[in-house]
């Protein structure tokens, strides 16, 4: 997402879900153990070289991290956050999604039934 320069209060929740082609319809299968992870909410440059499959080849403490949300498993519970942020410039802002070291049919959006509905991230992007 892209931002103007100002002040913002940003706020929101990321869940993944596993998910395999052989769970009933209209169903989540939750298990357990659950693998762990959270959500990043963090500045983008275009002219940066980050791996966006490999979340900890930029550490939490890096600068550009705005926010780190609360735990969460892979049984659809989300993690949350809440932040606010500055900018003197245009800014673009990533949410990003980390959930265990082998994310293996672990998905932050799921097709099925045709639905478009099945993302499971959610922002809220108030100036202030």
């Amino acid at each position: 997402m892209k931002l103007a320069p100002g002040t913002y209060q940003i706020s929101g929740h990321s869940m993944v879900a596993y998910f395999t082609k052989d769970d009933p319809p209209e169903t989540i299968v939750t298990r357990s153990p659950a693998s762990a992870g959270y959500c990043r909410l963090r500045s983008f440059d275009p002219n940066r070289a980050v791996d966006p499959a490999n979340l900890r080849g930029l550490p939490n403490d890096d600068p550009s991290v705005i926010r780190v949300g609360s735990p969460s498993t892979a049984n659809l519970v989300p993690s949350l956050f809440d932040a606010f942020y500055e900018a003197d410039k245009p800014a673009q802002l990533i949410l990003e999604h980390q959930s265990g070291s082998n994310p293996h049919q672990i998905y932050l959006r799921i097709f099925v039934e045709n639905s478009k509905w099945h993302a499971f991230a959610r922002i809220s992007i108030r100036r202030i």
